[in-house]
């Protein structure tokens, strides 16, 4: 028996799909319903997701502010340990500089051996400031001869 034959042989003449009828199954795709389903869950799924985004990146903003704060206050007071005064301006500026990155201002204020750093994101409305006292604290101010003002 050749091929053809043994085909012939084991085939009806129709299609595995159409059973009763001839030609492919009536599949249109999805109803506006299903589609309208998907749409809405998306959009939930959108609105609770978006917010904690946006919140996760304001915390690392705050967090880079804070770790930018907390290394100058360490390099100065450092400075304050083994020189027994401030930085001079070109140490102070190094500091400043050094300790953070370009989304982040530090600004120093302080006399004899006590100071007070300030910093802001560019990002973010509120600052923090810090003495060799007192740790960071959001919303603080510092004074010109080195205090903090508490919010």
């Amino acid at each position: 028996m050749t091929l053809v034959q043994v085909l012939r042989a084991g085939s009806t003449g129709r299609r595995p799909w159409a059973a009763g009828r001839a030609g492919p199954p009536d599949d249109q795709g999805f109803t506006l319903i299903e589609l309208l389903v998907v749409i809405v869950i998306a959009g939930i799924l959108a609105a609770v997701a978006v917010p904690i985004f946006l919140g996760a990146l304001d915390q690392a903003r705050a967090s880079s502010t804070q770790a930018a704060l907390a290394t100058a206050r360490l390099a100065v007071t450092l400075t304050v340990v083994e020189q027994g005064q401030l930085p001079t301006l070109a140490e102070r500026d190094a500091i400043l500089a050094g300790a953070s990155d370009p989304a982040v201002t530090l600004d120093m204020t302080g006399v004899g051996t006590d100071f007070c750093l300030v910093a802001s994101h560019d990002q973010l409305a509120s600052t923090w400031a810090s003495t060799q006292r007192v740790v960071p604290t959001q919303g603080a101010s510092c004074a010109p001869d080195g205090s903090i003002i508490l919010p």
